[in-house]
């Protein structure tokens, strides 16, 4: 040591006389600290890569930074614009993490799944396998939790205020009702609905992806509020990590108005809900497949972690900078509540948010 000078500063020199894990060599590179406390690390990692959401005193967010930096390539001079606007600014390179292992790619059914309803409008309950979603949801009736919990019924539209017309959502929390509206021809097969939660962490995100096809006779909402007018719509769709309590991972709005209209929901936080939808009405028709997809955690040309909707070419985004909470011990899809009087293709979903 010592015959030849660093070519680059030297932030940090140790010696170790026997071999560091893995582990260890990474808390080095991580969690390092100087003598004041404060960490050596000069990069950033995948999960903190993202801009914020944020704005200076004069009402420029990151997406201004970034635009204008090819002008003024010291725009981003305080290292309050640099940690809120990473990306934009580029002011910190992203940490090397190793070579992760490629996304893994699951499906919910292996054909295209033709869904009928006994009375139309009504809907249907698809189930995970070997789960007992009718005593799951009596046990809980005889002994109710009052905890939070994210993604919880509250954001349910149920039919509380007009009794005899049924709303966008079957009412999961009454069980004699849960039980009519499952479909055992519709339930599904998914061992890896609860590793996929640590897939999520690693990835940042997820995605979800099928098509539909409303058959003949078949109502498709005009707008939102025409869920109250109409008891024979179709149902949204809403996909439940958990039936009881219900906890809800998305929901997908049908309407000619919106076109699509999606909620996510986080799992770390009950005010992890975020929407967004296309700005312009598309008219669905009978006998004709559309495509749906929606994901968490991609980012976007300025910098943003958000979720984004998909609808052929169209794309719309939002905003949604949130961890990922659920491990192995839940399920990341349980159940679906699903429209009947259509097809519905396999259900892709991905432990990653891919560009679709």
């Amino acid at each position: 040591p010592g015959a030849y000078q660093a070519e680059t500063p030297v932030q940090d020199w140790r010696y170790y006389r026997e071999a560091l894990s893995s582990g260890e060599v990474k808390r080095l590179a991580l969690e390092s600290l100087d003598a004041d406390g404060a960490n050596l690390r000069t990069c950033i990692s995948s999960d903190e890569g993202a801009d914020k959401d944020w704005t200076d005193i004069n009402g420029n967010d990151c997406a201004w930074y970034q635009k204008t930096r090819k002008t003024k390539p010291n725009i981003c001079s305080t290292s309050e614009i640099q940690n809120n606007c990473p990306l934009a600014c580029d002011s910190k390179p992203v940490c090397y993490e190793g070579d992760k292992p490629p996304p893994s790619v699951y499906t919910i059914w292996s054909r295209i799944m033709y869904l009928s309803e006994e009375n139309k409008g009504g809907g249907l309950i698809c189930v995970l396998e070997g789960v007992d979603a009718v005593a799951e949801c009596r046990k809980h009736k005889a002994n109710p939790t009052s905890t939070i919990i994210p993604g919880a019924q509250d954001w349910l539209k149920y039919s509380s205020l007009v009794e005899h017309k049924p709303y966008m959502d079957i009412k999961l929390e009454d069980c004699d009702v849960l039980e009519r509206h499952i479909d055992p021809y519709c339930s599904f097969s998914a061992p890896w609905t609860r590793m996929i939660n640590t897939q999520i962490k690693t990835y940042n995100g997820y995605s979800v992806d099928f098509w539909w096809k409303a058959l003949d006779g078949t109502k498709i909402a005009r707008t939102e509020a025409h869920y109250r007018e109409d008891p024979e719509l179709m149902r949204r769709i809403v996909f439940f990590s958990k039936l009881s309590p219900p906890t809800v991972l998305a929901e997908v709005v049908i309407a000619d108005s919106v076109g699509y209209n999606v909620y996510l929901y986080g799992a770390c936080s009950v005010v992890e809900r975020e929407q967004t939808a296309f700005t312009s009405p598309i008219k669905h028709e009978n006998g004709v497949w559309y495509r749906t997809a929606f994901t968490l955690g991609n980012i976007n040309d300025d910098g943003k972690r958000g979720m984004h909707l998909y609808h052929g070419s169209s794309v719309s985004f939002d905003f949604a900078d949130w961890s990922w909470c659920r491990d192995e011990t839940m399920d990341f899809i349980q159940g679906i509540q699903l429209p009947g009087g259509i097809l519905i293709s396999p259900i892709e979903v991905t432990s990653s948010p891919l560009s679709v």
